[in-house]
């Protein structure tokens, strides 16, 4: 009897651990106007990132921490873009520096972020 007791109890403690952990996979549904705002937001603040993005070498990220008017040349202005729409070369550089962020963290590096030396003017960097 006391067999089948603690056995039961063992199943149960187990389907509720199994419950827990398949509710955690499921996030809230979310509406396509709800989306879209997250989304353009989520692009601003990348692109908001984008000029302080020095360098991404050695699985690490090197920023600028000065003003970065006079480390990049001065972005014409893009008329053709719609509206809430950003330069896609920001977008897809800043995508990259916080990918190698979070693969750094995953490694367990301290420090993914450095501060680098101070620009030159127009640098060209590459990723």
């Amino acid at each position: 009897m006391k067999s089948s007791a603690v056995k039961g109890m063992l199943i149960f403690a187990a389907g509720a651990a199994t419950a827990v952990l398949a509710g955690g996979l499921y996030s809230e549904p979310i509406k396509v106007g709800e989306f879209h705002e997250r989304a353009v937001v989520l692009i601003a603040e990348l692109e908001a990132l984008s000029p302080y993005i020095g360098t991404i070498e050695d699985g690490r990220v090197g920023i600028y921490e000065n003003p970065v008017g006079a480390c990049l040349p001065p972005t014409p202005p893009r008329p053709n873009l719609p509206k809430f729409a950003v330069d896609p070369y920001a977008l897809q550089k800043t995508a990259y520096a916080l990918a190698t962020v979070n693969e750094a963290l995953m490694r367990g590096e301290k420090a993914p972020i450095f501060a680098t030396d101070k620009c030159k003017p127009y640098e060209k960097t590459r990723y």
